[in-house]
């Protein structure tokens, strides 16, 4: 009934979807959401309505929520998206136009009875006897219900407004209810709620479930303040963690009031044992409600290290101590426990900068005493505050400071005094107010030469387990789909996908933390030659110590032949892990079940503001490209004119490679009309290469965007030169200067921590005469910081260091040579080609080690078709478990080329800044050289997010 009642106001809100569209003539609406009268003649012509009709249908649209006013700008909402498969958004939609029964249908301009806002007031209670009645009610007895609730209202504003400047005489004459008791059910029969007739009114179902669910929510909030009183305590908890301390109270109270002292002690006591650290500070504010009945349960819990500096706290307030002084009786290892335990509490519920200004609470009065302290006393979460604290914090040397000390938790280093010798003590000297974070100069910490190397048994890397396992509360998950293996064309095969604790045969496990109220994962299916027979996302609820429920992704063969179906997870914008199936489809043959396959999640970490570029081929050779973010919007399907894009973005990088060669200083060149011509490259590209829905949405997502992940089919677009830009948006620039840009292949690990504890260079005869200055400059950049892992010249070399699992930076300095047959570099002892990292890429050579290979050579991230899979060096390093991949779109200048690596790896390395900040301040660094594009060459394969470890 819902769907009917608004089948008018989805009709005109999908009307303005597709007309009022930019490129479509857009009429200028008045600012406030109201179609303007030429818009409203244009949809009545189009939907063959009355112009009135078609403002009715738009106010109902508005109200319930189907479009949006931001601004002066309308949009889609949410609920028109969802509308043909969400049943609970047409409900939600129908309530919120229930809500508002009064604005959908207002009182008439010439009816001048008074007293319209004392009725709408009243109304409830009619319908909750209207409700209760169970049938229909004759209007003359909701006229004396009336009557009754309006004289309540006006006696009680008549006390309140008693000594005031106010006429009551004019309220008292107000007593005209019968053309108001009319109005108010037209209104409602209006929006569906009831009927009238014959001198009645009905509720229809519709407003029956209604006045059911307001109902029901007047009687839950009516149990307690906030509705919790007959939840747990841990629930009733969690409940509070919003209020403010006032009414936390009230709820505290209110829920103490309906159990036994003694059982609600003995339940608050139990959360605060538990593992979330906000719930065990709540639990004890709770306690401090309960007063002396507590006392003897707070004393017995002393000898408890996780409870005992809370309960001493409790006991010296209680005691009659001040509360400001009340610290004074916890030992100073006690205090620094309790300020580890609170930094917890903050880094799984608060925000960065608040867990920055914590820093400020603790006694002691340097980082180093802090992160000494905090060492000996061995809270379980110690690791993932301090790495929480290092990627907050704004200082790139105190966070580098203090991710070495997380790093050394981890590996379980003693603890001892640091002398003015230690690193720590060194970077604390620079600091003119250490725990605030003001610096002078900063200075790089020497790399720990015993650090052990990965084993490849359970587990993640250590370079990704040291920021980002503490042991604690972390669970191994996997990605796991069931598909059969074999089918004749025409029969249906289910894809079942789920997430599992990690209990299958033979899988490499690996960990990832989990927030006690859970993840919710937005599972992809991509299955170029099945038809779906339903929806190839949805949603995935993910609780701690438990398996998730099963997805079922309905399929049906129809081609036939070996067809691969690829199965993803995000978490927000942030892609989270990947696996693929494959089924075979040939006439005549019976189906076959095939095995379970796995992937692991190796952390379920969401970035705020990342946001993924999803872009996949379909077999009749369109594009689908979908944006995801923590909203999911729906894929866009998108057929490039010139068919084939590889020829067009050849002619685009040839001319970019003759620009490269103009700019040099002395030839005369024209720089500014260098720069104009590459920004009408990119807006044209913008224009022509992206869809138009893919537009609108980035242009709604912009202002939280914080980086930008293109996942998929890489040749179709250049994404660094896009130069986003429509009749009423214009960013900050090119989307490569404006935000991190970055690429992720099909196969490719999700990678937070990039091991750089050495640097090896590749530098083969014949490379640029610049190549032996760029190892030397690029050396002095890293430091001591970072080992030397020595140069290489020969490919029997280069191939073992690389199947043996390097670990550290790969750095080439280089000649490229890219043809339509692939890449090749010659080496002193032959070709090296991208085949030649086939063994690696098979074996996963490099998953234990998550090295960054940087490959500054011409044409180094160009890929070719090779059977059913791309081919060239990105794919080829990271699927062997590289931790990120750059290169470069076109040939570039070998002058640039040095100062964008020298650039990346200071920001990246020496400043600490993540693989996507690092790579948006080195082109921005090197963007002002005489028209040169070279900074828009390089493309960055990876995590946005992935830091350099330690």
């Amino acid at each position: 009934m819902a769907r009917s009642v608004l089948a008018g106001a989805v009709r005109v809100a999908r009307w303005a979807d597709a007309a009022l569209r930019p490129g479509h003539g857009r009429a200028v609406s008045d600012g406030k959401g109201n179609l303007s009268d030429a818009t409203v003649d244009h949809a009545a012509r189009d939907l063959g309505l009355i112009p009135a009709q078609v403002v009715a249908d738009w106010d109902m649209a508005r109200l319930s929520g189907l479009v949006e006013v931001h601004g002066n700008i309308l949009r889609p909402g949410w609920r028109l998206r969802v509308w043909d498969d969400d049943d609970s958004a047409v409900l939600r939609g129908w309530m919120a136009l229930f809500d508002a029964w009064s604005i959908a249908y207002p009182q008439p301009a010439d009816d001048e009875c008074a007293g319209g806002d004392e009725v709408i007031s009243a109304m409830p209670l009619v319908l909750s006897f209207l409700h209760l009645s169970g049938g229909s009610v004759r209007t003359d007895q909701l006229l004396d219900l009336l009557h009754a609730r309006v004289a309540e209202l006006r006696t009680d504003e008549q006390e309140f407004l008693q000594g005031q400047d106010v006429d009551l005489q004019r309220l008292d004459a107000s007593n005209a209810l019968v053309p108001l008791r009319d109005w108010a059910l037209r209104a409602l029969a209006h929006v569906g709620a009831l009927t009238c007739g014959d001198g009645r009114a009905t509720l229809t179902p519709l407003g029956s479930w209604a006045v059911w669910v307001k109902l029901e929510q007047i009687g839950v909030a009516a149990q307690s303040p906030a509705g919790n009183i007959e939840q747990s305590a841990e629930d009733m908890l969690r409940g509070c963690a919003q209020l403010r301390p006032s009414a936390a109270r009230a709820e505290y109270r209110a829920w103490l009031a309906a159990r036994p002292v003694g059982s609600a002690v003995t339940e608050l006591l139990g959360a605060a044992r538990g593992d979330d650290a906000l719930l065990r500070g709540l639990a004890f504010e709770a306690l401090r409600v309960v007063g002396a009945p507590a006392e003897p349960d707070v004393r017995a819990v002393l000898d408890e290290p996780t409870l005992r500096p809370y309960a001493l706290l409790w006991l010296a307030e209680h005691d009659g101590i001040d509360p400001e002084d009340a610290h004074e009786v916890l030992t100073r290892e006690e205090a620094t426990w309790l300020w580890v335990d609170t930094a917890a509490a903050v880094t799984d519920h608060g925000e960065a900068p608040m867990l920055v200004r914590h820093l400020e609470s603790a006694l002691q009065p340097t980082v180093p005493a802090l992160l000494d302290e905090v060492r000996a006393v061995g809270h379980p979460r110690t690791v993932q505050v301090l790495v929480a604290l290092a990627a907050a914090h704004p200082d790139p040397v105190l966070a580098k400071a203090v991710r070495r000390a997380a790093f050394e938790v981890h590996l379980g280093a003693p603890t001892a005094h640091r002398g003015p010798d230690s690193p720590l003590t060194e970077t604390a000297s620079h600091m003119a107010n250490p725990m605030t974070g003001s610096t002078t100069q900063g200075t790089a910490l020497p790399p720990d030469a015993a650090r052990p190397r990965a084993d490849r048994g359970d587990g993640p890397p250590d370079s990704e387990r040291s920021q980002w396992d503490d042991g604690a509360g972390w669970e191994p998950r996997l990605l796991v789909a069931e598909l059969v293996e074999q089918a004749p064309p025409g029969r249906e095969v289910p894809l079942h996908v789920q997430i599992t604790r990690g209990s299958g045969d033979g899988a490499t496990l690996k960990v990832f933390p989990l927030a006690a109220q859970g993840a919710r994962l937005l599972i992809t299916v991509h299955a170029p030659r099945l038809l779906a027979l339903g929806d190839l996302q949805q949603e995935l609820l993910i609780l701690p110590g438990r398996d998730s429920d099963v997805l079922r992704f309905g399929l049906r063969t129809a081609a036939p032949g070996l067809h691969t179906v690829t199965v993803r997870a995000f978490h927000g914008g942030t892609f989270v892990g990947e696996l693929r199936a494959q089924i075979s489809v040939q006439a005549d043959t019976p189906a076959r079940d095939g095995p379970m396959l796995s992937a692991p999640l190796a952390t379920l970490a969401f970035d705020p503001g990342e946001v993924t570029l999803q872009v996949l081929k379909g077999p009749d050779g369109a594009y689908s490209f979908q944006l995801l973010s923590e909203t999911t919007y729906a894929p866009e399907s998108f057929r490039l004119q010139a068919g084939d894009p590889r020829a067009a973005i050849e002619r685009i990088y040839d001319e970019l490679k003759r620009t490269a060669a103009t700019a040099a200083p002395g030839t005369g060149a024209d720089q500014n009309e260098a720069r104009r011509r590459l920004r009408n490259l990119g807006v044209q590209l913008w224009a022509t290469a992206v869809p138009n829905a893919v537009q609108r949405q980035f242009w709604e997502e912009a202002d939280g965007i914080t980086s930008l992940t293109v996942l998929g089919e890489h040749d179709v677009v250049p994404w660094e030169l896009l130069y986003p830009l429509d009749d009423h948006h214009e960013g900050d620039g090119f989307l490569a200067e404006w935000l991190p840009v970055v690429r992720r292949v099909f196969g490719q690990d999700r990678v937070r921590a990039l091991s750089l504890s050495r640097a090896a260079f590749v530098v083969p005869p014949g490379s640029p005469p610049e190549a032996d200055q760029e190892v030397t400059a690029l050396r002095a950049t890293l430091g001591d910081a970072v080992l030397n892992g020595g140069t290489f010249t020969h490919r029997s070399a280069v191939s073992s260091l690389i199947e043996a699992g390097f670990d550290g930076l790969l750095h080439f300095a280089c000649h490229n040579a890219f043809t339509s047959s692939g890449s090749r570099v010659a080496m002193a002892d032959g070709p090296f080609d991208p085949i030649d990292l086939a063994y690696a890429t098979q074996s996963g050579a490099l998953r234990a080690s998550r090295p960054l290979v940087f490959f500054n050579a011409c044409r180094s991230a160009g890929e070719i078709d090779w059977f059913s899979t791309s081919l060239g060096w990105a794919p080829q390093f990271l699927r062997a478990g590289a931790g990120a991949f750059v290169g470069t779109l076109w040939p570039v200048r070998s002058d640039s080329a040095l100062l964008f690596a020298n650039a990346f790896y200071n920001h990246l390395v020496t400043k600490g800044q993540n693989l996507g900040e690092a790579s948006l301040q080195a082109r921005r660094a090197i963007r002002d050289q005489g028209g040169d594009p070279t900074w828009l060459a390089y493309a960055v394969y990876g995590s946005p997010a992935a830091c350099a470890a330690p």
